[in-house]
């Protein structure tokens, strides 16, 4: 029997699962934006590889003549210390062809010189290395000027038998009677060295530090840059400036007639505006290069000898008690109270003539680190009857500029 119909019946309709994967292949546009990202992939991967090529492996083959062109370096420094005058000559040469190459493959990289950012590290490298060549350039000047009298200054070579053996007093005086003659041959050559290093300190002054970071893998970075750009503008300063006193350096040494000067003798560990206290003198003759002592004493003795008249500045009547206690007048032990050491010296030449000081021809103040300068310099000085001084340390006193009879 049939089933009755149900009243007031609802219909429901039979619901078909859902596919909740969309097929994309109907929708349009899709393979377009398939083939644009294959073609950013393959556009992204050349451009890549064009970096590569004209950037990462010029940029290792740089590397490597870098550290090439550094051991140069070191070997060429280590042949200094040893004063072999060939050796050095040697090494110079090397270091140069090694430079050479590294200039040739920096070349390739030099283009990107342009490239914001990065560029600036390539033209920093690119002001190194005029400078180093600069450097370079000078050596050989240097080397050239004093191969004729490698003897005298204490440098191996050919037929070399070291001023060392000799007595002290005589290879001094005979490397003073050196940079005399010398003189008319070294100072067109200081032309031509300070040309050299005017170039070095423009290429190294136009680095700037800030760009790099303080230190990188333990090495100090910014600091030494900073050092090397101050170095460099020093030493083009100093050849600069010293040319005049060489030029003159026959009249001082009495070439023409015999010249007297007064040393002041100045303590730095006791710091006045010229350098130090003037705590002795010394008068002393020179005559075609030939020094010979007059006296010697210290500058209170050549106070006792002096009436003070000048009124001493503030300072020293404020803060230097004693004499200043009893009289407000300066002392001659304080007139290098200007830091211009001229002006401080026409105050005082008239006041020493006072004191039975007269008849000098000039004034040259020094401290205590001339002399071991000059040691460092020359080598050991002999003193006759008493024998030679010298910077060598010895290990009794862990001294040096010791007395060696």
């Amino acid at each position: 029997m049939d089933n009755p119909p149900i009243e007031n019946s609802v219909l429901i309709p039979r619901i078909e699962p859902v596919n909740t994967v969309q097929d994309t292949s109907a929708i349009p546009g899709k393979p377009r934006l398939r083939l644009q990202r294959k073609k950013v992939l393959i556009w992204s991967g050349a451009v890549f590889a064009f970096l590569f090529l004209v950037i990462g492996i010029p940029a290792l083959l740089i590397f490597q003549k870098a550290m090439v062109v550094r051991k140069s370096v070191g070997r060429f420094v280590e042949s200094t210390k040893s004063q072999d005058l060939e050796q050095i000559k040697t090494n110079l040469n090397l270091t140069r062809k090694d430079l050479n190459k590294f200039k040739s493959t920096y070349t390739l990289l030099s283009w990107s010189r342009a490239i914001p950012f990065f560029g600036s590290y390539v033209s920093d490298l690119g002001h190194v290395t005029n400078a180093f060549q600069a450097g370079l350039d000078a050596g050989d000047i240097i080397l050239a000027t004093i191969e004729p009298y490698s003897d005298l200054l204490g440098f191996r070579g050919e037929g070399f038998q070291g001023v060392a053996a000799e007595d002290g007093a005589k290879t001094a005086q005979d490397r003073i009677d050196f940079i005399v003659k010398s003189l008319p041959e070294i100072i067109p050559k200081m032309d031509q060295i300070s040309a050299k290093m005017k170039i070095i300190s423009s290429e190294i002054s136009a680095i700037n530090p800030d760009r790099y970071p303080k230190k990188l893998g333990g090495k100090v970075i910014r600091a030494n840059i900073t050092s090397a750009k101050w170095l460099a503008d020093q030493t083009a300063t100093l050849l600069v400036d010293g040319k005049p006193v060489i030029e003159q350096a026959p009249y001082l040494l009495g070439m023409d007639s015999p010249r007297t000067y007064m040393v002041l003798f100045q303590n730095d560990k006791e710091i006045r505006p010229t350098g130090g206290f003037m705590t002795a003198y010394s008068i002393m003759k020179v005559d075609k290069a030939q020094f010979s002592p007059v006296l010697s004493s210290d500058i209170y003795s050549l106070d006792a000898q002096y009436k003070p008249s000048i009124t001493a500045p503030d300072p020293f009547i404020q803060y230097i008690k004693g004499p200043y206690v009893l009289s407000d007048k300066l002392r001659l032990r304080d007139m290098n109270w200007s830091p211009d050491f001229a002006v401080s010296m026409q105050a005082f030449v008239p006041m020493i003539k006072e004191a039975g000081v007269d008849g000098i021809d000039g004034i040259i103040a020094v401290d205590t680190q001339l002399l071991v300068n000059i040691l460092d310099v020359i080598g050991p000085i002999g003193v006759p009857g008493f024998g030679d001084f010298s910077t060598k340390i010895i290990p009794e006193c862990n001294c040096s500029g010791y007395l060696r009879t």
